[in-house]
């Protein structure tokens, strides 16, 4: 979370976008489990009903993890 965080400073929205940088400590879950699933699932399938069955924001993490499965397995 640290390192998405400086990036988001580093990227100069500082203090004047409050809502963009807690959407951003929002995705830290999301985005983790979806790395989580990309770098073990032998699938796409597996991998996404890995990450929507393990609970929590299972719409978001679901999409996330969509995405990221769908770019490496091609679905």
């Amino acid at each position: 979370m640290t390192a998405l965080l400086r990036a988001y400073d580093l990227a100069g929205f500082g203090t004047a976008y409050p809502v963009v940088r807690a959407l951003s400590v929002m995705m830290v879950v999301p985005l983790a489990a979806a790395v989580s699933a990309l770098a073990h699932a032998p699938d796409f399938e597996t991998g996404l009903r890995a990450v929507i069955e393990s609970g929590g924001d299972a719409d978001t993490t679901g999409a996330v993890a969509g995405g990221m499965l769908g770019a490496r397995f091609g679905a």
